[in-house]
């Protein structure tokens, strides 16, 4: 928490979108369509996800005006965690030959 403000909650559309950026590396807001479909709360998950510094959204002016959004590194982390949580729930994460990287 900072400056003690409470920080926005990571709700199912945002663990979905870190796991597909994790995934895919960096795409725009369309790209995550697949995610989460409606248009308005695919912005405001992003934006949530931007608040809890887990992803940049930057503008990229080539062809034309888009946003590119990608994990930062703690968003890689956090992706990472989920995924494992994920594949652990799934019963498809195998212990044995796990590697997780520090």
């Amino acid at each position: 928490m900072k400056n003690g403000s409470v920080q926005p909650a990571l709700d199912r559309n945002g663990i979905g979108i870190l796991i597909v950026l994790l995934d895919r590396g960096s795409t725009n807001l369309s790209g995550l369509e697949d995610v989460v479909s409606n248009l308005t709360t695919r912005k405001a998950t992003v934006e949530n996800l931007r608040k809890l510094d887990l992803v940049t959204f930057e503008p990229v002016r080539e062809p034309r005006l888009c946003f590119r959004i990608a994990l930062t590194e703690h968003g890689k982390v956090i992706a990472a965690l989920q995924k494992i949580a994920n594949d652990c729930i799934a019963g498809s994460f195998d212990v044995e030959s796990a590697q997780i990287d520090s």
